[in-house]
């Protein structure tokens, strides 16, 4: 998955970011390409592909997703569109399930904590 090595960089041919070394290019990848499943295919008729059997990229990062929808959430990251606000500090998120997360935080229960 690598392009043109200079001075010890190689490129991501999926994303083309550019990495020190092929273990970093290597991690990069099993964490934001992993190959599809073979079992996908049974996901798939001859006339609709299942949309997690698709690689969806966002075109700003090169984040991959497996379904387009969550891409489309993602994409609002990058157009800094937050529309959840917390009503206890006024910090703002881009999805209500990354409010729920904060919201915690104001709360005295803590839902995980450390094995000791």
């Amino acid at each position: 998955t690598a392009t043109g090595t200079v001075t010890g960089f190689v490129t991501c041919n999926v994303c083309k970011l550019t990495f020190q070394g092929e273990a970093m290019l290597r991690e990069h990848t099993s964490k934001h390409h992993p190959p599809r499943p073979a079992a996908a295919a049974h996901h798939q008729s001859n006339d609709l592909k299942s949309s997690w059997a698709l690689s969806h990229i966002c075109e700003t990062c090169g984040k991959d997703f497996a379904y387009k929808s969550s891409l489309t959430k993602h994409r609002l990251i990058h157009l800094g569109h937050k529309p959840h606000r917390c009503d206890q500090c006024g910090k703002k998120f881009v999805q209500s399930s990354h409010l729920r997360r904060h919201l915690q935080s104001h709360s005295k229960s803590k839902p995980y904590r450390c094995k000791e």
